[in-house]
């Protein structure tokens, strides 16, 4: 068997998008996770407009995610967040601390 037919991806993910409630578009909010569908989820990616910013829609979307991930049955969910944003993932949900990873340059 050759190397290409031995590695395969295995694509699971969830994308999360709110719309404006006023207008009924979307107006750059989303959440995204990524995992292996069993055991390890990571949310890479909440976005909010600086407009849309401190009306609770970031909250909103990482509640979705969690949620999802839980009716999943996803035991291990982890976020990826900079620095000086992680406080306030810290402060709102139960995520903590666990080590540090290695990024490819």
């Amino acid at each position: 068997m050759s190397a290409g037919k031995q590695v395969r991806a295995c694509p699971i993910g969830l994308v999360v998008r709110c719309r404006c409630h006023r207008s009924g578009r979307r107006c750059g909010r989303h959440g995204r996770a990524i995992g292996d569908g069993a055991l390890y989820g990571l949310i890479v990616d909440v976005v909010v407009m600086p407009t849309h910013q401190g009306l609770g829609l970031g909250t909103r979307i990482v509640d979705r995610i969690i949620d999802w991930s839980a009716r999943q049955q996803i035991p291990h969910v982890a976020l990826a967040a900079d620095i000086g944003v992680a406080k306030f993932y810290q402060d709102r949900w139960s995520f903590e601390e666990s080590g540090h990873y290695l990024r490819l340059r």
